[in-house]
């Protein structure tokens, strides 16, 4: 489905007088997150495309140490390593410096470095950049899910579709509050529960139709698969580009 036939579907809906304000608001809300979540990924394949296309040097500076790791976060752990690592890193550390920003490093501990070593310290300036633009990849995807779960918070009952969640408990004759990460087995037991609920509302309810319903469970799914990895992974075609052309370069 298209971005223009989900908007079209919005108006079918909003002028349909047969249905009830509440499926109409549920089947809207449905759609609405489809679009969002749809121009979302759209961003974050772009944000990913403009990484692949800027490691390039970076590789060729770490003489191959550096190829693009599947799993985002992966790359994250490896830049951080690779800036701590450093020389630079590890002389500040020596003298007592731990509380610097990438800012600092690059525009003045990188430099003064250089000078007094007589080196060249060009890769550790473009592994901060590659990381800043990882953490900012990882961001989007951050937003991304936190809107679809707010989405659709509005049509589930929230405690099925989040991850962390508020639970009351007895403490000292008090009820107080605690906030609870779920398991892998508590997240599969909420996402079974989340899909029976759908079902319900199509079914019974008729607040949904079977073409807002598949939808619903396929941006549930988006939802669990990632609270499940708390990762995501560069699409194969940028993957298999990128490798392309490191080979045309060697």
């Amino acid at each position: 489905m298209t971005i223009e036939q989900a908007n079209n579907e919005i108006i079918k809906i909003s002028n349909n007088p047969g249905l009830t304000s509440d499926a109409k608001k549920a089947r809207i809300k449905v759609y609405q997150t489809y679009i969002m979540n749809t121009n979302s990924e759209i961003e974050l394949y772009d944000a990913m495309k403009e990484y692949v296309n800027s490691v390039e040097p970076f590789i060729r500076l770490t003489n191959g140490l550096y190829q693009i790791i599947p799993c985002i976060r992966d790359n994250e752990l490896f830049l951080r390593g690779y800036i701590l690592e450093s020389n630079v890193c590890k002389e500040l550390e020596k003298r007592g410096i731990t509380k610097y920003t990438h800012t600092d490093l690059k525009l003045t501990y990188i430099p003064d470095y250089e000078a007094r070593h007589h080196t060249n310290l060009a890769d550790v300036a473009i592994a901060i950049e590659l990381y800043n633009y990882i953490l900012k990849i990882i961001r989007m995807k951050d937003n991304q899910i936190t809107t679809i779960a707010h989405y659709l918070a509005e049509i589930i009952d929230p405690k099925l579709i989040y991850k962390e969640i508020s639970e009351k408990y007895i403490k000292y004759g008090q009820v107080e509050t605690k906030r609870i990460v779920k398991t892998p087995e508590r997240l599969m037991q909420d996402f079974q529960k989340a899909i029976i609920y759908i079902n319900e509302l199509q079914l019974h309810n008729g607040i949904l139709d079977s073409a807002t319903k598949d939808l619903t469970i396929e941006l549930i799914k988006t939802l669990f698969n990632y609270y499940r990895d708390n990762d995501f992974k560069f699409p194969s075609v940028l993957l298999e580009q990128s490798n392309n052309e490191e080979n045309k370069i060697s």
